[in-house]
């Protein structure tokens, strides 16, 4: 069932910052028993964040890195477990990739645990490597391209 009272926009203001912290620890150090330590690596500042809101309230959130000219990372893509399998998580991702459209030619990667690769599946990214474990839990590479090709004179 996918709702459509929520928006999804990018994080301005510290008080946005502090409900993802807040959104990550309650789902991935709460839920998933992911330490603190690996959770809060230090690379929000050099992130884009965004934030899922229903009726007002922050319920999900994700962050992309940029790793070089060429690719960004998404990384802890999070939704609270009381609103998950409403089309969030999908949501925010399609929000960072239409971002990224009108840029130019970029790939996009990401590691995801492997019970949520369809997920990225669905959007165009495609497996890469072999999986892993990291932090206790099987994950995959994935990626996918995304922005306009520039040509060069």
């Amino acid at each position: 069932m996918a709702i459509t009272n929520y928006i999804v926009k990018p994080v301005t203001t510290s008080d946005e910052m502090a409900a993802c912290v807040a959104i990550r620890h309650q789902v991935f150090v709460v839920g998933q028993n992911i330490s603190v330590t690996d959770e809060q690596d230090g690379l929000d500042p050099e992130c884009q964040h965004y934030l899922a809101c229903v009726d007002g309230k922050p319920v999900g959130t994700m962050r992309v890195r940029r790793l070089d000219a060429d690719h960004v990372k998404f990384q802890r893509v999070a939704v609270l477990d009381t609103h998950r399998g409403l089309g969030l998580a999908t949501a925010m991702l399609k929000t960072a990739l239409e971002d990224l459209e009108d840029g130019p030619l970029i790939t996009v990667v990401l590691e995801a645990q492997t019970d949520a690769k369809n997920l990225y599946q669905k959007l165009g990214f495609a497996e890469h490597g072999k999986e892993f474990e990291e932090v206790g839990r099987l994950h995959i590479k994935m990626q996918r391209t995304v922005g306009r090709r520039v040509e060069r004179a």
